[in-house]
């Protein structure tokens, strides 16, 4: 079933990262087609926000937003200082914005992979694999998204919070529907999602290109690492476990 998620889509074609595995070429595809400002008749105003996108992650990314400055941006994306402020007010509204589009972009994703699925093993599957790649093919935008919010404004960062928010309903109402059907089982689906999406988002923290795994083998692993905690016990395709036992050993 199609997961309606809110938001504007944005394009993705010069990120840092390039995105080469089936599901992720579209969302690279995308030029800002439905963001208004920038889609100024004969100008290079979409070209240049994604330059200017591209060297402002690389630096989040290297230097963090503290010791980030506007003069250095402009200098790596090759423009004026001031030019950068048709674009963004301030260096603060830089990053909300980057944030904000960085999260709808993984939104989008998710909604996409999970389209017209039904099934909850493979919903869960799909969602895993969507995460992997994200943390580790986007690795720099996916440690933005989640180091850097903590330099946005009181109000931003809530805001951002409950546009966040929507990946965590997701895998809770699958987990959800999952138990319902006697396919899952968990004590509680909300611990439950928190748990596993600190395992995924914690990827990018560790993640290199070079590492001992490639990016499908780590949707491998985390595949059958979280399926293994959240299966019910009478499913014959996995181990049995018993969880109340296991919860009563992680109390003590």
């Amino acid at each position: 079933m199609p997961i309606d998620v809110p938001g504007k889509m944005y394009n993705t074609a010069a990120f840092p990262t390039p995105i080469a595995s089936r599901g992720w070429a579209s969302t690279s595809s995308r030029i800002h087609s439905r963001n208004p400002e920038l889609r100024t008749k004969g100008s290079n105003r979409e070209v240049t926000w994604l330059n200017i996108r591209h060297a402002a992650i690389n630096l989040l990314y290297r230097k963090g937003f503290r010791k980030m400055n506007v003069r250095e941006l402009s200098g790596v994306a090759g423009l004026q200082a001031g030019s950068l402020y048709n674009y963004f007010d301030s260096k603060d509204d830089l990053l909300y914005r980057l944030i904000t589009e960085i999260t709808d972009d993984l939104l989008a994703e998710v909604s996409q992979r999970l389209d017209a699925v039904e099934d909850p093993v493979e919903r869960v599957k799909r969602y895993i694999e969507t995460m992997v790649k994200w943390h580790t093919l986007r690795r720099k935008e996916a440690y933005i998204g989640h180091m850097e919010v903590r330099s946005l404004s009181t109000k931003r960062y809530k805001i951002h919070i409950r546009q966040r928010d929507q990946a965590e309903q997701i895998f809770t109402k699958i987990l959800a529907d999952g138990c319902a059907a006697g396919i899952f089982e968990v004590p509680d689906a909300k611990i439950a999602t928190m748990s596993t999406l600190a395992m995924l988002r914690g990827i990018a923290d560790w993640y290199r290109q070079r590492g001992r795994f490639s990016s499908s083998q780590l949707v491998e692993i985390y595949t059958e690492l979280i399926l293994k905690q959240i299966t019910a016990p009478a499913l014959p395709s996995l181990p049995k476990r018993n969880l109340k036992k296991a919860s009563e050993a992680s109390e003590a």
